[in-house]
């Protein structure tokens, strides 16, 4: 028979589980961890490692090991912030990673995860997953998600077994079952990549998105690079030198910033410890011994916290939501596991925000829930998800103009056929720019596809072709040019354009 995994596919740890008809469970990995962490490195004969062996490489060979993958997916090159030398322009424009035999391209990086999570559920069952549900960041664009597809087939998943809906949704699947009073739910969601926060209505099985904003290059990450700010600056002012000049020491402070900021959440004080660092001649080599308080980390952390709220009161104060109107707010994320986040959420919020399903496997949960009750129609109570439009659909207009076919917060699906008209007398040929995004300029918004169709000459203004533009419910794209059936672009199976 088949059966439908539920991935969350995390930029610093992944996990996989499975609905029996009664429950969603965590699939533990081959060495009993319940989480699989979200690296690829490299051995000394170049064979890949992943999970706690590519860390374990990471922490001696840091320039052979691989992290943040998801962040780097489908993203092109020269909107990539923060480009180390393993980061480097593949053939297409979008980013490639530099290994030590060849480049590879994330999304092989995240198949190779993917093959993991996969392992384990065959391992746990004698049977391989022959679908999975995908939690993805609301704030992704469909390049990233097209990535992130791709890699789940490159993982050996047929393109119509692979359904990818947006984390913090997931999550709240777990907090809405069983609901009999309605709910406004609000899920704040920082990973070590990205941060969503999105308000929900639940009731007896029935979700409803409200709205999402986020922002999708803030996570752990940033965070981690706080203390690594700190380690150069403590190292200057020790030895004179400056370590950023350094790429394999910077790589070697990085993965240990990770390691300290976990030990703080538990620990009133840590150190960051790195052996063999160089003093540019000053005093030859000495070890780095880098102590730090919880308290002098969250304050230099505050403000990063601080921009996670942004988007937060951008979103309630556009529909409308004050903090009183929230029944519960749930954290979501290795990063709310922070003492410094549960704090400064609870007096932005006014209450003490909910983490009583685990914060990092809350999506994978989710996913197998949503997997068994809306694909499967098997175990769980009756269920039905009302999502909306994260970004906006737009065509390009002549001066730079977007001209909106489905607009941000739109509910889903949501369709709309689109018709062009020529720019001047006799125009032989029209132009059809799909864009994504929410800027005024259509020049700062994403580009999907471009399509030239030729037209019969006619006067300045008069229509030509029509495009059908749809949005599925799980934010998949799809376009044809309604005079040939033609499809000029699609979400699944399409690679990043």
């Amino acid at each position: 028979m088949s059966r439908i995994v539920g991935i969350d596919f995390g930029t610093s740890n992944s996990s996989v589980a499975f609905h029996d008809g009664k429950s969603a469970q965590i699939i533990e990995m081959a060495d009993g961890s319940r989480l699989l962490p979200s690296i690829i490195a490299f051995d000394q004969d170049n064979d890949v490692l992943v999970g706690a062996p590519a860390a374990a490489v990471g922490k001696l060979a840091p320039l052979k090991c691989f992290r943040h993958i998801k962040r780097l997916m489908g993203t092109v090159f020269n909107r990539v912030e923060n480009v180390n030398s393993q980061v480097v322009e593949g053939d297409d424009g979008f980013v490639a990673l530099k290994g030590p035999d060849k480049t590879y391209r994330p999304q092989q990086f995240g198949a190779v995860l993917f093959a993991t999570l996969l392992d384990a559920a065959e391992a746990q069952y004698d049977e391989r997953p022959d679908g999975v549900v995908v939690g993805v960041p609301a704030g992704f664009k469909d390049p990233q998600r097209a990535a992130i597809r791709e890699a789940a087939e490159i993982a050996g998943i047929a393109p119509d077994r692979i359904w990818l809906m947006a984390e913090p949704v997931l999550a709240a699947i777990m907090y809405a079952q069983g609901r009999k009073k309605f709910s406004t739910i609000a899920v704040y969601d920082w990973g070590g990549g990205t941060f969503d926060f999105t308000l929900l209505r639940c009731k007896e099985g029935k979700l409803e998105v409200i709205g999402t904003r986020g922002n999708a290059t803030l996570g752990g990450k940033d965070v981690d690079e706080i203390l690594v700010r700190h380690c150069v600056r403590f190292w200057k002012e020790k030895t004179g030198a400056d370590l950023g000049l350094h790429s394999l020491t910077m790589a070697r402070i990085r993965e240990h910033a990770e390691g300290t900021k976990i030990d703080l959440t538990g620990n009133p004080r840590s150190a960051v410890r790195v052996d063999y660092v160089s003093t540019d001649g000053g005093d030859g080599i000495q070890h780095m011994n880098v102590p730090i308080t919880r308290e002098e980390f969250e304050g230099m952390a505050r403000s990063t916290v601080e921009e996670t709220f942004i988007p937060c009161r951008e979103l309630m104060a556009e529909y409308a939501v004050t903090p009183a109107m929230l029944d519960e707010v749930i954290l979501v994320g290795g990063m709310t596991r922070m003492p410094l986040v549960h704090q400064m959420v609870e007096k932005e919020f006014g209450k003490k925000p909910s983490s009583r399903v685990s914060v990092t496997e809350a999506v994978a949960l989710g996913a197998a829930t949503y997997a068994a009750v809306a694909i499967e129609r098997r175990g769980g109570e009756d269920f039905l998800l009302k999502d909306k439009a994260t970004h906006t659909l737009a065509v390009e207009t002549l001066g730079d103009i977007p001209f909106v076919v489905i607009k941000r917060g739109e509910a889903l699906p949501a369709e709309r056929v689109v018709q062009l008209t020529t720019s001047k007398d006799n125009a032989a040929v029209v132009g059809f720019h799909l864009l994504e995004g929410d800027s005024d300029k259509a020049s700062r918004n994403s580009l999907l596809v471009r399509d030239y169709p030729e037209v019969s000459p006619g006067a300045a203004g008069d229509p030509t072709e029509e495009y059908r533009v749809r949005r599925e419910v799980d934010s998949s794209i799809h376009v044809t040019h309604l005079g040939s059936g033609r499809v000029v672009y699609s979400s699944k199976g399409a690679e990043p354009a």
